[in-house]
């Protein structure tokens, strides 16, 4: 496992620290969390341009799509009739 170490302002730590404790976690979780969260953000992005890539090249393979919000309030009524 890798050991990153940064160096913040007294005000930085000070508001980090903060952040963490507010949160319930040390703060090494907390940053840990943050860069985690940074990376799956990206890995979406990735997906939705290789995605919007593959509509652009395919557009016939997507013909029978639905809106985004038609297919959650579909989803949200399959779980509510279970």
């Amino acid at each position: 496992m890798a050991v990153i170490s940064i160096q913040l302002s007294d005000i930085q730590y000070k508001y980090a620290q903060q952040f963490a404790e507010s949160k319930g976690v040390s703060l090494s979780e907390y940053i840990r969390g943050l860069i985690k969260e940074k990376i799956e953000d990206f890995e979406d992005e990735q997906m939705v341009k290789e995605l919007e890539k593959d509509m652009i090249e395919h557009p016939e393979d997507y013909e029978n799509g639905i809106p985004f919000e038609e297919f959650v309030r579909e989803f949200e009524n399959e779980a509510e009739e279970k």
